[in-house]
């Protein structure tokens, strides 16, 4: 890559960073998703996706990325440690009762699902789509 596109890509992954940051994942995503395409085995690159992916909620997603790094550099300890903390049993329990969520909300039984949700933020409301399922079960109650 010619240092032109090694600038731009420097200045993409600092502006996705800023995003970050300022917690407008969505935005630092679509920065990274446009990075990655110039630099496709960039395991930084796809570190930092799959962390706005967990932000997100999307945890097979991240996983997957990864994944991806782990098989560009095996010994990426970013990647080894995430997929290590997804697969904790605590982490996998929390996991099952987001999944569990889901079905409530499938099944349209909306006031239990969100106390669940609300039981589940408690332990850890770092990820953006307990809010955004908590929203849509308070509309559509």
């Amino acid at each position: 890559m010619q240092e032109n596109g090694i600038k731009q890509v420097e200045a993409m992954v600092e502006n996705a960073l800023v995003k970050m940051h300022d917690h407008d994942i969505t935005g630092a995503l679509e920065e990274l998703l446009q990075v990655v395409e110039m630099e496709p085995e960039n395991v930084r690159i796809i570190n930092l996706i799959a962390s706005c992916y967990l932000i997100l909620g999307e945890f097979d997603r991240a996983r997957t990325c990864w994944e991806v790094v782990l098989r560009i550099d095996e010994g990426n300890v970013d990647a080894s440690n995430r997929l290590e903390a997804c697969a904790a049993p605590a982490f996998q329990s929390w996991l099952k009762r987001y999944h569990s969520v889901l079905a409530r909300m499938d099944s349209r039984n909306y006031k239990l699902a969100a106390e669940l949700l609300r039981q589940l933020m408690e332990e850890n409301d770092g990820f953006v789509s307990l809010y955004e399922l908590l929203g849509l079960c308070y509309l559509a109650m």
